[in-house]
């Protein structure tokens, strides 16, 4: 097993290399669909038709908007969380969507990307559900963790053999701080996420933002001090901010 980083859009991308199949730790943006066949071609010797699975940890631009595409391209199977709903159910759905994709190219501004379509269907039909704990079907030596607090729905993938733990926006690196995602839809659980993280042996964190690494039980504890003790939101920012203006 061979673990490849990629320079996505806007997010690292984790690819996992075995003889004669590859594994995507998460969805992409739709403009990393690109990115990732000609990796796999010019670096790897192999077929984009090789990747087996994408997992999809939440639902997100940078998370899942390559998925369906890719699965179209090649046949690849998309697994995620079980859920009773979509995350982008009704109304109040569509207007967290287009907040999302606001923010999405709002990143990409800001790191001095280039205009990409990221658009992308709000609802997954994934080929397989995964509960918390269960193997990836096909690489079972990935084993698939709910962790959620960013999303109700947040997966990481821990491979046990090597102590790695892809934790996707769980938490993400600003220069050299550790800090909670943002938006955090459920604090407690978020809390709750990391207080698992750090009862596990993990000897390398992947993060979807920044640089991972090694991280101490220090940082997670201060992480989780720090953390977001009222949900964080569109909505509440937004209110706040009218606040702050009214009140100016």
């Amino acid at each position: 097993m061979q673990l490849h980083r990629i320079a996505g859009h806007i997010q690292n991308i984790y690819l996992v290399q075995y003889p004669d199949k590859l594994l995507l730790l998460d969805g992409l943006c739709r403009a990393d669909v690109a990115v990732v066949e000609a990796y796999v071609r010019g670096q790897l010797a192999m077929q984009p038709q090789d990747i087996k699975a994408v997992v999809v940890t939440h639902m997100h631009p940078d998370h899942a908007g390559g998925a369906a595409l890719l699965r179209r391209r090649y046949g690849c199977q998309i697994l995620t969380w079980q859920h009773s709903h979509a995350w982008y159910r009704g109304a109040w759905g569509l207007g967290r969507y287009l907040c999302d994709m606001l923010l999405a190219y709002f990143v990409a501004r800001r790191q001095g990307k280039c205009w990409q379509n990221l658009f992308y269907s709000p609802y997954l039909k994934a080929d397989g559900h995964l509960d918390d704990g269960q193997p990836i079907p096909g690489f079972e030596d990935w084993q698939a963790l709910h962790t959620p607090g960013h999303t109700d729905r947040d997966l990481s993938v821990y491979h046990s053999q090597s102590r790695a733990i892809y934790v996707a926006d769980s938490i993400i690196r600003i220069k050299d701080k550790l800090v909670a995602p943002f938006p955090v839809h459920y604090p407690a659980r978020y809390r709750q996420s990391l207080t698992r993280l750090m009862q596990l042996e993990i000897g390398e964190f992947l993060l979807a933002h920044g640089e991972g690494g090694a991280l101490s039980r220090a940082q997670l504890s201060e992480l989780i001090i720090n953390s977001p003790e009222r949900p964080s939101s569109y909505y509440r920012l937004a209110k706040q901010m009218l606040r702050r203006q009214f009140s100016a």
